[in-house]
């Protein structure tokens, strides 16, 4: 099972070229986040301070989201980010994937220290697959964020694997996978994770 899971995760570094991971880390810490996402098994125990659906809660913001056939466009209020974030999936959609993905949904984490996520499942649609970049311009290793994944979503799931934050990152998963994302472990960072929820198209 665990090997399973492994072989349905790809990463990808030094793609972004830093003129492009600069300009979108700078539109993405001056865009205005907002206090209400959540991520977590609502299952789960969690300890006093969590959201009321039973997630962990942490900032960010959905620039785009698909529901049958109609789009909205929700927290998108710079353009040329949105443009940003599109041409990005686009360029990487084209050039390094085997088949082609069809965005559901694109959204912006954003995490502070003490913010971890909770382990959780992404869409649950066939053939679901995130896709994420870590944005941040400088990050040193020591300031934590990895990004963790997990034997099941259960109370009694297993760490298997552990993936460090680094600058420019794409990693591409199952989003059946049970994951989460850590906060940073020093104050008055905000550590960010661009993800575009995804169905592959055959």
């Amino acid at each position: 099972m665990n090997d399973s899971i492994l072989n349905d995760i790809q990463i990808f570094d030094d793609l972004i070229d830093e003129q492009t991971l600069s300009s979108l880390h700078s539109k993405i810490q001056s865009s205005p986040f907002t206090f209400d996402t959540t991520g977590g098994n609502r299952n789960h125990k969690y300890p006093p301070g969590k959201h009321s659906n039973g997630g962990y809660r942490f900032w960010g913001m959905t620039l785009l989201q698909r529901l049958n056939d109609t789009i909205t466009y929700n927290d998108v209020k710079d353009p040329k980010l949105f443009e940003t974030v599109l041409d990005i999936f686009e360029w990487f959609n084209k050039g390094y994937l085997n088949s082609s993905m069809f965005i559901h949904r694109v959204h912006i984490n954003g995490q502070t220290i003490g913010q971890d996520g909770g382990i959780h499942l992404d869409e649950g649609w066939p053939d679901c697959y995130s896709l994420m970049i870590f944005p941040n311009f400088n990050w040193k290793p020591e300031w934590g964020g990895e990004f963790e994944v997990y034997s099941s979503d259960k109370e009694d799931g297993k760490l298997i694997r552990k993936i460090d934050y680094i600058p420019g990152r794409i990693i591409l998963f199952n989003g059946h996978i049970p994951h989460r994302g850590l906060s940073p472990s020093v104050p008055n960072i905000l550590r960010t994770s661009l993800i575009y929820k995804c169905q592959k198209i055959k």
